[in-house]
C-alpha cells in the first residue's frame, strides 16, 4: 500500500474511535440532526474536496 493510503486509513481509523462516543450521545439527543448533516453536507464536502485535489491524487494513486 502506498504511504498516502496508509495515513488516509489511519486518520479515518483514528477520527472514528474519537468520535464514536459523541455520535452516540447525540443519536439519543437529536437524531435527525446527524442524519441531515451526514447527508447533505458530508456529500458537499466529500466531492468539493476531491475535485480540488484531482491533480494531486491522481499523481498519487498512479502504479508505480
Amino acid at each position: 500500500m502506498s504511504p498516502l493510503l496508509v495515513t488516509a486509513l489511519g486518520s479515518a481509523l483514528c477520527a472514528d474511535v474519537l468520535v464514536f462516543p459523541l455520535l452516540g450521545i447525540a443519536l439519543i439527543a437529536a437524531p435527525l440532526s446527524l442524519l441531515t448533516i451526514a447527508s447533505a453536507v458530508g456529500i458537499l464536502v466529500v466531492g468539493a474536496s476531491t475535485h480540488a485535489t484531482r491533480a494531486l491524487l491522481d499523481r498519487s494513486f498512479r502504479a508505480a
